[in-house]
């Protein structure tokens, strides 16, 4: 696991670094992204979606639960919070959308963690006061490293 942590302090600093990991994702993959409400989880997934190549107008699915996009590569963006019952997890097909070659993108994945395919790359996102965020992105599998690592040289520019 490698883990690389930036502090941001407006919106759209938080859509940037989303962007940068956008452009860096090339195959299928999970992203969980864990924070409080308000906290930019879905600042983060406009950024990741434009780095994707997807033109749409990106929203939280807290009633939806799962909208699917299309770009570069198809991208599931996924609102957990609302899920209680593991059925409804696998009733989303999270597993065949990645074995087709889809991004997943999970908001909210506490608690049904074990019912998600193997995340790639965890990202967490705390408030530190009205405008600064810290996020903190964790590599988890050998893809999720290199995209920490890339994220943290381009840090560095």
């Amino acid at each position: 696991m490698r883990t690389f942590e930036v502090l941001t302090a407006i919106d759209e600093a938080t859509v940037g670094w989303g962007r940068v990991l956008g452009l860096l994702v090339d195959h299928a993959a999970v992203i969980t992204i864990e924070g409080v409400l308000g906290a930019g989880k879905t600042q983060l997934v406009k950024g990741i979606a434009s780095g994707l190549g997807i033109d749409n107008e990106i929203s939280s699915p807290t009633y939806t639960i799962c909208v699917p996009y299309s770009g570069r590569m198809r991208m599931l963006h996924v609102d957990a919070y609302r899920l209680k019952y593991e059925s409804e997890v696998h009733d989303l097909g999270l597993d065949e959308a990645v074995n087709e070659g889809a991004v997943v993108i999970v908001e909210w994945p506490d608690g049904i963690e074990h019912c998600l395919p193997p995340a790639d790359l965890k990202i967490r996102i705390a408030i530190l006061d009205q405008t600064r965020r810290r996020i903190c992105f964790s590599g988890e599998s050998e893809q999720g490293v290199k995209w920490a690592d890339a994220l943290q040289n381009a840090g560095k520019i």
